[in-house]
């Protein structure tokens, strides 16, 4: 049986991440996007790096300014925040519900309380919080958490 040194553990992990990556931003850039099946159909959707361009142009500096931030203050948020997004993308595409927590009282996990998820770092959600609370200050009720989640990973993967 191989032995794997910790070298190769690591290598092969930023192998996968930059294979995930790759495939997200082919698919975010592709002019002919693959229509998903599901027992509804849905209509293609067109994606659009400037879909905020008219109604929040700032959103890329906003994000921007909090990834900087973070990323001088505390290091750890970029991979946090990197993770953070692989999670939420994991299945079913990217929603921002890994950032929903379970309501008190509830029987019923929330996606950011479940098992798999429950040894993510807080620096990623705090990032994700004061993205959000920014965004919002300047063009309320316009940016998804998940796009914030998105620019946020993209900021700290070019950081």
């Amino acid at each position: 049986m191989p032995v794997l040194s910790p070298t190769s553990s690591s290598s092969s992990s930023s192998l996968v991440f930059t294979c995930f990556f790759i495939i997200l931003f082919v698919t975010i850039n592709s002019s002919n996007p693959v229509a998903i099946t599901t027992k509804a159909k849905r209509p293609p959707r067109q994606l659009s790096v400037n879909y905020y361009a008219k109604s929040c142009p700032q959103v890329e500096q906003l994000v921007g300014s909090i990834t900087s931030q973070q990323f001088k203050e505390t290091p750890v948020s970029a991979p946090a925040t990197i993770r953070l997004f692989f999670h939420d993308c994991f299945v079913e595409g990217c929603d921002a519900s890994i950032l929903i927590a379970t309501q008190p009282g509830s029987k019923i996990l929330a996606e950011k309380d479940a098992a798999d998820n429950r040894d993510l770092r807080t620096e990623g959600f705090d990032t994700i919080t004061r993205a959000k609370a920014l965004v919002e200050s300047k063009c309320p009720g316009i940016v998804s958490c998940a796009d914030i989640l998105a620019i946020a990973a993209r900021d700290f993967i070019h950081l």
